[in-house]
């Protein structure tokens, strides 16, 4: 049962902020502060992950907020709070296959887009949409 809600709270967390990335591209931070409270609730009460785990996930998406600074942020600060979120739900090792299917994913499409001329080599991609498609492949996997 732990699992289901889990996994219902960061569907719900990931397609609402899919939808948000796609129109507005950014995370709210509203939404990132409600993701993360999710993620600490759930984790305190179903103890699913163990705290390095979490801390772990947490910190994989947390680290990511330095190449987003360095790169003036072709790598969004509200994507590197995205995988921190789902960091806190799904531990280290889960999350760190959900960030390598979302860059696979997201790599494919815009591979894609650049050779159908409908993006320029330069122009940035929203990422969040590609973290659920991910997470919907780990689901798929388990």
């Amino acid at each position: 049962m732990p699992v289901l809600i889990r996994n219902a709270l960061l569907l719900a967390f990931l397609a609402a902020a899919a939808f948000i990335d796609i129109k507005k591209r950014i995370l709210p931070w509203p939404l990132a502060a409600a993701g993360a409270c999710g993620g600490i609730i759930f984790q305190a009460a179903a103890g699913t992950e163990s705290l390095l785990g979490i801390l772990g996930g947490c910190l994989s998406g947390l680290l990511l907020l330095i190449p987003s600074k360095l790169s003036g942020g072709k790598i969004g600060a509200g994507d590197a709070l995205a995988i921190a979120v789902s960091g806190l739900f799904l531990g280290f090792i889960s999350n760190i296959f959900l960030l390598l299917f979302a860059a696979l994913f997201s790599g494919t499409a815009a591979l894609f887009l650049i050779t159908v001329k409908k993006y320029k080599k330069h122009r940035c991609i929203p990422f969040i949409p590609f973290m659920l498609a991910g997470y919907i492949c780990l689901l798929a996997g388990s």
